[in-house]
């Protein structure tokens, strides 16, 4: 099964995908992908190692915080299967057709500088829309993990399911227009 765990901040999801390939191997990579990812800085950073060292076993992270190459490279191999699982900051919910069979939250909570907040219902949403959109499931499966103090949130927004209200600043040609060209 192709999973997306949700973590809480890029450190959890680097940390997270490192103790995986530690305990299990879940595929195997060519060594070209490997020296791709290595390649993408003309000096490779403890990241790219880390990221190259957890991918050649089928484990793979995602966050902002790595090259746009290297996030394209996840998202390709993830959908060519040849990674099990990625673990990721909530940013790959929104914007990247990337669906699982299974999506793990792994906190309701998310960092923001020294604070934690409670994620927005959007988020949510967008997190549990990945899950069973392969091509061969209908269904999927999507799990939240969370302390005892969030459990009343977390079953509000999983429950409750309520889309939150939007309002596009974009709803006309020359708005969208100003804003691309910003």
């Amino acid at each position: 099964k192709l999973t997306i765990a949700f973590c809480r901040s890029r450190d959890a999801a680097a940390q997270s995908a490192k103790r995986l390939s530690l305990l299990l191997s879940l595929g195997s990579i060519n060594s070209q992908v490997v020296d791709e990812i290595l390649a993408c800085y003309p000096t490779p950073t403890k990241q790219c190692y880390l990221l190259s060292q957890c991918v050649i076993r089928g484990v793979g992270f995602h966050h902002a915080g790595l090259h746009a190459r290297q996030r394209e490279i996840v998202e390709d191999l993830f959908r060519q299967r040849q990674l099990r699982i990625v673990f990721s900051t909530p940013t790959l919910a929104m914007g990247v057709d990337l669906p699982a069979d299974a999506v793990i939250v792994q906190d309701v909570r998310r960092r923001s500088d020294q604070f934690s907040s409670v994620m927005l219902q959007s988020e949510m949403d967008q997190m549990a829309g990945r899950a069973g959109r392969v091509v061969s499931n209908e269904v999927g499966l999507f799990v939240v993990c969370c302390s005892f103090v969030d459990e009343f949130v977390a079953k509000d927004m999983v429950s409750v399911g309520r889309p939150a209200l939007l309002r596009s600043k974009l709803n006309s040609l020359r708005s969208y227009m100003g804003f691309v060209l910003m």
